[in-house]
């Protein structure tokens, strides 16, 4: 009798636990591919590219406890600075991103460039179980300044997300930004590495309260960057 109590709550654990892990098809495959450049479109190759996937846990975007993540692909550009993955499908994961020039178990970073994340990348991003993100381009960060945001909020707005559109080293973008995003603990960054000279796009998201009713609003405005150091305020 002890002996199949025992066993029971052994099976009963054992369940639990792979409630916690992420779960893949065993016959559905996904395909990410692209090209990766330099600031001047020319192709970059041994830039390490892979798939990060995580249930619960940090997604880039927000923060909760972690249970699970994986690499679940992973590879470098060719001559051409074209990369192609394949993936089993996750079956329930809360993020899946793209990570560019970031180190990982197999493969270093190419510290001369930047680095660059795609997040909150869902299955309807797919056509034909297929991802093509085209043209990702990277910059010396040697040729970098900083540019620091500050947020002053004077009409009683929340910031939903804010993401920088441009070339900046560790962005973190979120692929799907004008969707809501269902976790309010929302990490954002204030200060950035960005190359000089050019122009980005400030894209913020915003929500309110009305009579019981979440009003969510989608802006941009555009940042001029050259070589000194730059300080801009966000007022809405």
């Amino acid at each position: 009798m002890l002996k199949k109590i025992l066993l029971f709550f052994i099976a009963v654990i054992a369940l639990t636990a792979c409630d916690d892990d992420l779960k893949y098809t065993g016959d559905e495959r996904v395909l990410y591919q692209g090209r990766i450049t330099d600031a001047n479109g020319s192709p970059l190759q041994g830039i390490p590219v892979s798939v990060y996937i995580s249930k619960e846990g940090y997604s880039g975007l927000y923060y909760n406890s972690i249970s699970d993540t994986d690499i679940i692909s992973y590879t470098t550009t060719d001559a051409g600075g074209n990369y192609k993955m394949f993936y089993p499908a996750p079956r329930n994961q809360n993020n899946i991103a793209l990570l560019v020039n970031y180190q990982n178990a197999y493969n270093p970073q190419n510290t001369t460039y930047s680095s660059t994340s795609f997040q909150n990348l869902i299955p309807e991003n797919l056509s034909d179980n297929k991802l093509n993100f085209e043209d990702i381009k990277l910059f010396e960060v040697a040729n970098a300044t900083t540019l620091n945001i500050n947020i002053n909020n004077a009409g009683g707005y929340a910031i939903s997300k804010l993401n920088l559109v441009g070339l900046i080293d560790k962005n973190e973008v979120d692929y799907n930004f004008n969707l809501p995003l269902e976790d309010q603990n929302y990490n954002y960054q204030e200060s950035y590495l960005v190359a000089k000279n050019q122009t980005v796009t400030l894209k913020y998201q915003t929500r309110t309260y009305i009579n019981d009713n979440t009003l969510i609003s989608n802006h941009e405005v555009q940042i001029a960057i050259g070589s000194e150091p730059v300080n801009y305020t966000l007022e809405f």
